[in-house]
């Protein structure tokens, strides 16, 4: 009796096996058309894969009031570049000189300078004291930056020129140290450093950029903003006629109107 149920128990078995051999993927074509279909076309369970929260690197996270920008998290459409980024906890400020510039206390004290030329040290402190200070917001990875720099860089060298003067300072928002080495590499003027790429949040916050290519003018006696529209006027103005960039590009004094001439006196009818 009991190799009557074992012989029963092994054919089961194999009648199992059978079937899951014959239902197997690489056993459809054993399968009747119809089946195979049915078989090919059932939904299959998925996994949906666990989304895991991106946190940014402490040397991607820039400081930044208004508004909030992450290094590399950029929207850039209708020529501007402009920040979509996580805010993060602003940097707490260096105490000031009572001997401080103006520029000083605008950009920051600590803020390191380097010449684009040279990569040697170019202290903030070594600026123009007269004339026009731009600060130069800009992008190797910027479309509309590209196309502006060349006509900023016409307009500075025509400037220096006719001793007018000027001296660019440039925030990078690159996001590689190679590609801010290839943006600033040979350029005439001053760059803030790349170990200091932090400073880009707190600068736009300071002086009220919101997007990239952007130009603000600094009158380098006072510190006072001349301008936040420099891009515009500047690329507009290739010869630096409009120089120091107070009015309108293109403005010029109303004409005076010409003396009417004197009438001669009337003739007794």
């Amino acid at each position: 009796m009991s190799s009557l149920r074992t012989i029963a128990l092994l054919l089961s078995l194999s009648l199992v096996s059978e079937t899951e051999q014959a239902f197997a993927p690489t056993a459809l074509p054993h399968v009747l058309p119809s089946a195979r279909q049915t078989c090919l076309s059932a939904p299959k369970m998925m996994v949906a894969p666990v989304k895991e929260r991106v946190e940014f690197p402490d040397h991607m996270k820039i400081p930044i009031s208004a508004p909030a920008a992450a290094q590399g998290a950029w929207n850039c459409e209708g020529g501007v570049c402009r920040p979509r980024g996580l805010p993060s906890p602003s940097s707490p400020q260096p105490e000031l000189r009572s001997d401080s510039s103006p520029l000083e206390q605008l950009l920051g004290a600590d803020l390191e300078l380097v010449h684009c030329a040279t990569n040697g040290p170019a202290p903030l402190s070594t600026l123009p004291t007269s004339g026009v200070i731009a600060v130069y917001f800009s992008a190797h990875w910027c479309p509309p930056c590209q196309r502006f720099q060349p006509k900023l860089l016409e307009t500075y060298q025509n400037a220096q020129r006719e001793n007018k003067p000027m001296e660019v300072v440039m925030v990078c928002a690159d996001r590689k140290e190679e590609e801010y080495a290839n943006h600033v590499s040979g350029l005439p003027w001053r760059a803030v450093s790349w170990a200091q790429k932090s400073k880009l949040g707190k600068l736009m916050g300071s002086l009220k950029v919101g997007g990239l290519p952007s130009l603000v003018l600094l009158d380098a006696a006072t510190g006072a903003v001349i301008t936040r529209d420099g891009r515009r006027l500047l690329a507009s103005d290739p010869l630096a006629l409009n120089y120091p960039w107070t009015e309108p590009a293109g403005a010029a004094p109303a004409p005076t109107p010409p003396s009417s001439p004197a009438r001669s006196p009337s003739r007794a009818s």
